[in-house]
């Protein structure tokens, strides 16, 4: 994606979609630049149900809330941490009836290689609907 204009961004994407592609990739970082939040959020109105995997550009807790919350926008999105140890609390109605690790996997997905290539070490990943946030908060086990 880091040579494409946001015109191609989308084409290539709607092209990937239409191929019946499981998911849609941005650039491994190693050009020019990594995945940007504009990007994602580019890719993802066009793969909607289908999941963004981004890599590169992740320096700061900031940088993952921002790439979890382009990946799932309809969720809300709390990170804590710094360097690459980072906690993610993530509440959307996206994971009502979905097992834990469907739940994970949709996170991860968000941030693709950021994780494999060791850009973000450690993630740990909260996952809520806003029912079960709301009990969690009431038992302060969030």
């Amino acid at each position: 994606t880091c040579y494409l204009t946001k015109e191609e961004i989308k084409l290539a994407s709607v092209a990937s979609i239409d191929a019946l592609a499981d998911f849609v990739k941005t650039s491994t970082g190693f050009g020019t630049d990594g995945a940007t939040v504009e990007n994602v959020k580019i890719m993802k109105e066009v793969a909607k149900e289908k999941e963004v995997k981004a890599s590169g550009g992740v320096r700061s807790k900031e940088d993952v809330q921002k790439m979890i919350q382009a990946g799932l926008p309809d969720c809300e999105v709390k990170v804590e941490g710094d360097g690459s140890h980072f906690e993610a609390v993530v509440i959307g109605e996206i994971f009502d009836g979905l097992s834990l690790v469907k739940k994970q996997q949709k996170v991860y997905a968000t941030l693709g290689d950021k994780i494999t290539n060791g850009e973000v070490h450690a993630l740990t990943i909260k996952t809520y609907t806003a029912a079960e946030y709301e009990k969690a908060s009431k038992l302060m086990v969030k």
